[in-house]
């Protein structure tokens, strides 16, 4: 048969107990604050998703239209740069034009001049 426990061994037993309670509660504490840390965690993720994907929709609509405005860009340049063209042809008309009334205008200030002579 066993030694019925002594005084000290039951003492040395319970507080084996109590540090082992306290382990276990303090263990279950530590995951409850994990837990909730955790769940924390996971609600900071879904909002920064959600905010990346809100970000990204309204990057890709700028995108779009950034692009559109750049093709009507384009084509207001390229007519800009049709009326130029033919801007500079009719310059160059006109000056050509102006050259040659400049030579009969001086033939016929040397006629003038020669036939009032």
């Amino acid at each position: 048969m066993p030694n019925p426990p002594n005084q000290l061994t039951l003492v040395w037993t319970s507080q084996r107990f109590s540090l082992f309670s306290l382990i276990v509660v303090n263990v279950v504490v530590l995951m409850c604050f994990a837990s909730k840390n955790h769940q924390r965690a996971l609600d900071a993720m879904q909002i920064n998703l959600e905010t990346e994907s809100r970000n990204k929709v309204e990057a890709m609509r700028v995108k779009k239209k950034l692009e559109q405005d750049i093709n009507d860009l384009e084509l207001t340049l390229d007519g800009v740069n049709k009326a130029k063209a033919e801007t500079d042809r009719n310059f160059k008309k006109y000056q050509q034009q102006i050259r040659d009334l400049q030579q009969v205008l001086a033939l016929h200030v040397a006629y003038n001049v020669l036939v009032l002579m």
